[in-house]
């Protein structure tokens, strides 16, 4: 251990040969110095209240940061006991000085790996729960169609009276059919999110990508007699996986004009800006809004839908905005306001693939 010494006004008065190791400064560096001298700012208000623990007397135990001669921060366990006259009048202390910093930088990344751990099992927790209802939605979706048509061919087959009705029947095979196809196209859709790491990272102008969304959706644009403004001068582009950030775009795009109010004409604003790290997305409509108190715990869920059946849809749009704002390391929220408007803000980390790639 290292052995320091000071006086009553707090200057070095000893050090031994390990105290200069540990802070890389010669013993002539150190004698004369206050203290506080090899201690950053946080280090000199600490230090100073046990300066005055050991004017009362008080002995104690206490980690400092120190600052090495080449700059090093250098973290100390330092046990102390004041040095008094015949007359008990404080003369100064004693201190033995251990050097802690491999110790404080291991705890630290323990510390920091328990927190990335737990951060992880959370996360699996969340898949494997996402999963378990993704196989029974999946399941249920996939199973109501095959049991239809099983029972339409099982009347073709043996029900004379039914064959007359042929064409009706392949009729609604075929619509089943087609039912099956699409939550299977639901399943692909799902499915490949979770394949991002393998995707192409190209960078991606929200102005280009707009435009294209707006040449797909151009009848119903028109049909709804939507006002779309655009506001990107602030984060013009990022380096992402391009079909998922034109997914997120084009469901909520559609979405907005899907739900427009009958009241008044659709405005839809689209901005984007940067928080700290994050490059930050908004779509905000005027259209019905969303009851938040009432379903906002289920807005993202796969098939779940908020306005009946007279609006087509098959509730998958914002479950797939979801899965890829957060598969690109990012996160989507949400404001609604029923019967007045929706705002969605997606954050997307603007290093995410720098940092892991």
């Amino acid at each position: 251990e290292g052995i320091w010494m000071i006086d009553e006004i707090n200057k070095t008065t000893f050090v031994n040969e390990k105290l200069c190791e540990i802070f890389g400064y010669s013993k002539d560096e150190m004698l004369g110095k206050e203290i506080y001298y090899f201690m950053d700012e946080e280090g000199k208000q600490i230090a100073a209240k046990l300066i005055q623990d050991k004017r009362r007397g008080e002995k104690g135990r206490n980690d400092f940061k120190y600052i090495s001669k080449s700059g090093k921060e250098i973290w100390t366990s330092i046990s102390t006991n004041p040095i008094t006259d015949d007359k008990g009048n404080y003369k100064g202390a004693l201190a033995m000085v251990a050097d802690i910093t491999e110790k404080v930088l291991l705890d630290a990344k323990l510390l920091e790996d328990e927190k990335k751990y737990r951060s992880l099992a959370h996360q699996l927790e969340m898949k494997n729960k996402d999963l378990r209802q993704f196989t029974y939605i999946v399941s249920h979706n996939l199973r109501a169609p095959i049991a239809k048509i099983q029972g339409l061919v099982f009347l073709i087959n043996h029900d004379a009276e039914s064959k007359a009705m042929l064409p009706q029947l392949l009729q609604m095979i075929s619509s089943e059919v087609e039912q099956l196809d699409n939550v299977v196209k639901d399943i692909n859709g799902i499915l490949s999110v979770q394949d991002s790491g393998d995707k192409k990272l190209e960078h991606v102008l929200f102005d280009l990508k707009l435009k294209l969304i707006e040449n797909v959706l151009e009848n119903q644009i028109v049909e709804s007699n939507a006002v779309i403004t655009a506001d990107f001068h602030e984060v013009e582009g990022l380096i992402t996986v391009k079909s998922f950030l034109y997914s997120i775009m084009y469901n909520l795009l559609s979405n907005a004009i899907k739900y427009r109010s009958p009241e008044r004409q659709l405005l839809i604003q689209l901005k984007t800006t940067r928080k700290d790290d994050m490059i930050v997305f908004f779509v905000k409509d005027n259209g019905r809004g969303i009851n938040m108190e009432k379903n906002g715990h289920k807005i993202f869920g796969l098939y779940k839908r908020f306005h009946g059946g007279q609006i087509a849809g098959r509730g998958i749009g914002l479950n797939l905005v979801k899965a890829h704002a957060e598969s690109l390391g990012g996160r989507v929220e949400v404001t609604s306001i029923e019967h007045t408007g929706t705002e969605f803000v997606i954050y997307l980390p603007i290093n995410h693939y720098n940092e892991n790639n």
